[in-house]
């Protein structure tokens, strides 16, 4: 059955993370929570994330695990999640994402996830590698970008998006020129 193969790969996760071996560790805890779902499962991935030194994820994880220990009353899950959140907040490397001259309709992606303005300005939690950042809004030229964050401990990277120009039209002129001699000739 499915509960069995997740407890199976559940087990045998624990085996390999036990004897250090966190890198095959990991998939096998991935594929049990896909599986089945389990607040164990969820926290013993954390940790692998956390060993593995993708802070980010563990990070989320861990927040993760205190949210569904609170919601199931589990105090001593909770506590110790919150712990491990607490210890990776200073640990963990963010993105910063600053947008020059912001437009109404503006959308900004890291990895294909939106995020907001606030959440920029504090600096997104990432783990290290490469990540992509986006953004685009309606008739403006897209702008995209990589960057690769260092595995080193709390690392911070900043990436400015220049203001996003209006996109040209089939005759090449920018779409606000004729909206801009509509608007003054009604006026």
């Amino acid at each position: 059955s499915a509960t069995d193969r997740a407890e199976a790969l559940y087990e045998e996760g624990k085996r390999l993370a036990a004897s250090g071996d966190v890198a095959k560790a990991c998939p096998l805890f991935e594929e049990s929570q896909r599986i089945e779902p389990a607040i164990g499962t969820q926290f013993n991935l954390a940790d692998c994330y956390e060993r593995l030194g993708r802070r980010a994820s563990a990070l989320a994880l861990f927040r993760e695990v205190a949210r569904v220990a609170q919601m199931s009353g589990k105090q001593e899950r909770l506590r110790a999640a919150e712990e491990r959140a607490r210890a990776l907040e200073t640990k963990v490397a963010r993105l910063a994402i600053q947008v020059d001259d912001p437009l109404p309709e503006q959308h900004v992606r890291l990895d294909g996830r939106e995020v907001g303005a606030e959440e920029r300005a504090r600096g997104i939690p990432v783990d290290p590698g490469e990540h992509h950042v986006d953004s685009d809004a309606p008739v403006h030229v897209a702008w995209q970008t990589a960057v690769t964050i260092a595995p080193d401990e709390a690392a911070r990277a900043n990436v400015r998006i220049p203001p996003l120009p209006p996109a040209p039209t089939s005759s090449g002129r920018s779409p606000l020129v004729p909206l801009g001699i509509v608007v003054g000739g009604i006026g």
